[in-house]
């Protein structure tokens, strides 16, 4: 999956991870994100930083922190924060070129 968008507040958020985003996300974390990408023990704070990378595509300004609005926001619309994790890790090993059993083009 290339890419998926999710609705909060009746806006709509794409998440997608080009190269700035990666990085951004290493810089922000300190190392790798393969090293941050561990689906046992990933927490909030990196579901948080993985999101807000995902979503810079579309507004190189947003922070952390408002990535964290948008994610409260979507959880109190009733979204689940496991859908929205899977659909980012898909995402993000797209980008890293890792074939995964559920790659199948989905997505823009």
């Amino acid at each position: 999956m290339r890419s998926f968008s999710f609705t909060v507040k009746e806006k709509d958020y794409w998440i997608k991870y080009d190269f700035n985003a990666i990085c951004d996300i290493e810089e922000v974390a300190g190392k790798p994100v393969q090293a941050i990408y561990n689906e046992q023990s990933m927490g909030f704070n990196a579901i948080r930083m993985l999101i807000w990378g995902g979503l810079k595509h579309a507004d190189r300004g947003l922070t952390i922190q408002r990535t964290g609005i948008i994610i409260k926001d979507f959880l109190d619309e009733g979204g689940k924060i496991g859908d929205l994790t899977e659909k980012a890790s898909q995402c993000l090993l797209y980008a890293l070129h890792v074939e995964t059993e559920e790659s199948d083009g989905e997505g823009e």
